[in-house]
């Protein structure tokens, strides 16, 4: 991943790191959510916590 990032333009190459830092806020949320429903059992949260999970998922590999 670091030699397709530095292959990349410098504004190219911020724009994937800034796109990356936000995709891993959204797991660390969508981890914590997870965390939350098996603490409390809410079954909409648990759903809630997958799909941000697996959309999270999808945008990291298309971004790199």
């Amino acid at each position: 991943m670091v030699a397709h990032l530095l292959s990349r333009d410098d504004g190219e190459a911020a724009a994937l790191s800034h796109r990356l830092d936000l995709l891993e806020q959204v797991l660390d949320s969508a981890i914590e959510l997870r965390a939350l429903v098996d603490m409390t059992g809410i079954a909409s949260l648990q759903l809630l916590a997958e799909m941000m999970l697996r959309e999270a998922s999808r945008e990291i590999d298309a971004a790199v």
